[in-house]
């Protein structure tokens, strides 16, 4: 699956996977449920969700990392909102056997 997101009223497409959340995680020593405690930890699961993304839509990526906040600053709600729609969902069965 893959989600866009815009900037510059174009669109650049999303796509948050094992590649980007194992990559985040390697990078951050983190898990990407603590994203609530820092806003700053958006940008690498950002950077790695967009090139994921545009790999899979075989498309050449025109923005370096460095790139990322400037774009998070115009898509950070749009890109907080798909987020969840890459990851399992529970169901109320998470602790049930």
């Amino acid at each position: 699956m893959v989600k866009y997101i815009t900037y510059k009223e174009k669109k650049y497409p999303i796509r948050v996977s094992f590649f980007a959340i194992s990559n985040f995680e390697d990078e951050t020593k983190r898990k990407v449920s603590e994203i609530d405690d820092s806003i700053s930890l958006l940008v690498p699961l950002f950077w790695y969700s967009f090139l994921q993304g545009h790999k899979v839509q075989g498309k050449e990526v025109e923005f370096k990392r460095d790139d990322m906040i400037d774009i998070l600053d115009e898509c950070y709600y749009e890109f907080l909102e798909l987020i969840p729609e890459f990851l399992p969902k529970d169901n109320g069965k998470k602790g049930k056997k």
